[in-house]
Order: C-alpha cells, then structure tokens, then sequence
C-alpha cells in the first residue's frame, strides 16, 4: 500500500488529515502509529495549519535521515 492509499484509510479510521497523513510516513522514522498520532493531535482544530506543518515535518525528517 502507498502512502496516499495508507493515508486515506487512517482518515477513514477517524484520524484527523495532519494525522493520517504523519503517521502514512511513521514507519519511515522509526515512530509507531500511536507515538506519531499524538505528535499530530494537536492539530485537529487547525486542518489547514495542520496539514501544511506536517509536510514541512515529514520533509525535516527526511532531511534529518539523510545527514545521518
């Protein structure tokens, strides 16, 4: 399953879009689901605020994964 595809049924679970979409990408850094829902939770009132810190947060973890 794809991110996008993995994404899209976390939202359908219930997570909020910042989350679905954070923990899509949790594996990648070595997060478990619950760890990377909490980290996002605080978003749930902020859609649009949300989901635009979560891709700068998942482009900074990758960034931060390939200078290590």
């Amino acid at each position: 399953m794809n991110k996008a595809d993995r994404a899209e049924e976390l939202f359908r679970k219930g997570y909020n879009c910042s989350q679905s979409v954070f923990v899509a990408f949790a594996e990648d850094f070595g997060m478990s689901e619950e760890e990377a829902a909490r980290t996002e939770e605080y978003y749930r009132s902020r859609p649009c605020v949300g989901a635009c810190r979560t891709a700068a947060e998942i482009a900074e973890k990758y960034l931060q994964k390939e200078n290590d």
